[in-house]
């Protein structure tokens, strides 16, 4: 092989590896972005689920038959 011809090869090997870093580096982005997105979801379905047990326990003194007219 000549000296540019393993100039070529080995620019065209460079260009093929920086396709497939990128295309590794753009994947892992996408699943970080994906698993942020899953515990801030996760982080708001806690934070609801602990104000509606606060709420429930505000009200948990009043007797559900009281609170409707009943004896």
């Amino acid at each position: 092989m000549t000296e540019i011809g393993r100039v070529l090869a080995f620019l065209f090997m460079c260009g093929v590896v920086g396709m497939l870093e990128y295309a590794a580096l753009k994947a892992f982005w996408r699943a970080l972005r994906a698993a942020r997105r899953d515990l801030r979801a996760w982080r708001e379905r806690r934070r609801d689920q602990r104000a509606l047990r606060e709420y429930e326990a505000d009200f948990a003194h009043i007797d559900d038959r009281a609170w409707r007219g009943e004896s």
